[in-house]
């Protein structure tokens, strides 16, 4: 089974999405909404590192856009492991996702 998170980032909202391959070949999708921007950049960021000085570092990071500060301080700051999967993840904005 493959397992996708997708940060979707859109004012102060950032909603985490799981997708789940079924044995079918379609993938589920899971939304996760949280209306508090650092609660889901640290959600979207537990993903991939369970390391505290990161979660510091966002809460202070001033950025206009969650979803970015968290992959960039991942990238920048992120054990090698954190930084392939930040790497990798998909990061969209609110009108890319569809309907």
């Amino acid at each position: 089974m493959s397992e996708y998170l997708v940060a979707i980032e859109a004012g102060n909202l950032l909603v985490t999405v799981e997708g789940e391959q079924d044995k079918y070949g379609f993938v589920r999708w899971l939304l996760v909404e949280a209306g508090d921007a650092t609660l889901a950049a640290k959600r979207a960021l537990s993903e991939v590192t369970s390391d505290e000085a990161l979660y510091e570092k966002i809460e202070n990071e001033e950025c206009d856009s969650p979803a970015m500060t968290v992959k960039d301080v991942v990238q920048a700051d992120g054990s090698e492991e954190a930084q392939q999967v930040a790497g990798t993840t998909v990061w969209y904005s609110m009108d890319a996702r569809e309907s």
